[in-house]
Formats: structure tokens, sequence, C-alpha cells
């Protein structure tokens, strides 16, 4: 089952690289999120939850869309009617990254989440999570769309069926 595990990271981690490189709908046009919008977005977070499912279809491994805020905060789209704010520790590189990674365990993201931000490979933990009322979401952002989801490192991914 380790062995398992260790090819799927292995497998997961290529495809990411190589998403990373070939990823033209990744691009953004702003890299800060004016105070209005980001007021907008905080107006619609809920209070903070322990964790979310995924929801994710049987090999799925990528989320419909993401924004980062700030250099700590991420808008995550699970679905198109479904949103996650992520509070994370400093993450420099957040807006400049063309590609973001999400870990889970089970289909659940929660506080030992990390998002991993490639060009560095730099790892941000998730400190809160809060749902976010879509519909109230007024101000029109640029989204980036899908992230992989990978397993957390000591996850069992054979129950994950």
């Amino acid at each position: 089952m380790r062995a398992l595990g260790a090819m799927f990271f292995a497998l997961a981690s290529a495809g990411l690289l190589a998403g990373c490189v070939t990823s033209p709908s990744s691009t953004m046009v702003d890299e800060t999120v004016a105070p209005a919008r980001l007021a907008n977005v905080h107006a619609a977070a809920g209070k903070p939850v322990a964790s979310f499912n995924l929801n994710l279809a049987l090999g799925d491994t990528s989320i419909y869309a993401w924004r980062a805020l700030n250099n700590h905060e991420l808008l995550v789209y699970t679905r198109p009617r479904q949103a996650w704010l992520l509070g994370l520790t400093p993450c420099p590189r957040l807006f400049r990254s063309p590609f973001i990674a999400l870990t889970e365990a089970m289909g659940q993201v929660d506080h030992f989440s990390t998002v991993y931000v490639f060009r560095g490979l730099v790892p941000c933990q998730v400190r809160t999570i809060q749902p976010v009322d879509v519909g109230q979401l007024k101000v029109h952002m640029t989204y980036r769309m899908g992230a992989t989801v990978l397993p957390r490192h000591g996850t069992d991914v054979s129950a994950r069926r």
C-alpha cells in the first residue's frame, strides 16, 4: 500500500510539473485584489469551519478554479457555485504562481492541508477555512482554472474509492 501511495504521488507530481509549463490559461491580468473586491469576498465568507469535502469523482484530481486574494488568502472554487476562503501562512509567491496544488486526506481539506505554490515549490499551510456564499459575490475577478489535489504524505490512497 505504501509503495502504491509513493508511486501515485510521484506520478501526480510529474503531471503537476508538466501542467506548470503547459497551462496557457493560467495567466493572470492583475496581481492585486482591489480593497473593494477583497471586502466583498470577506462579506460573503461564513464562519470558519474545520474542513470541507472536495466531492471529487473517482479519478478526478482537480478543483474548478482559484484566485489569490493576497499573500495569505486563497479563494478556491470546488464547483462553479461552491467556494471556500482559505487563510494561509504567508505565501509570498502565490500571485506569481501559474499553478497550485492542494493536499487532502480522504477527500477532506483541513488545517493539516497545504497549498503548494510552484515556481519554487513553496508550501503554505492552511490556517482557516470559511465557506463563501458565491451568490453574494457581486464583483468580477479573474480566476485561474484548475488546481491539482494531492493526497497528504502518509495518506492511504487505496481508501479513496
